[in-house]
């Protein structure tokens, strides 16, 4: 019934989805970044949300990294 509410399958919900798993592998020093202000809130409240949630703002983040270019930093406060 959760599951039903939530429009995600079951199984995400008893185990959790694969690509969220992978978040949780250990990363090496090089993937490390420290984060603060703005983008330490972003990831806050990154983290409070369901994991269906999370995969939907993934979605809409890659999105918006290919339409308006990811590696360019222009216009970035």
């Amino acid at each position: 019934m959760l599951a039903e509410w939530l429009r995600i399958e079951p199984h995400v919900l008893r185990y959790g989805d694969e690509s969220e798993r992978a978040l949780y592998a250990m990363p090496s020093e090089l993937d490390v970044v420290a984060v603060c202000g703005d983008e330490a809130e972003v990831l806050k409240i990154y983290r409070s949300l369901p994991s269906a949630q999370r995969k939907v703002l993934r979605h809409v983040i890659a999105t918006f990294a290919k339409a308006y270019g990811s590696d360019d930093n222009e216009g970035t406060s």
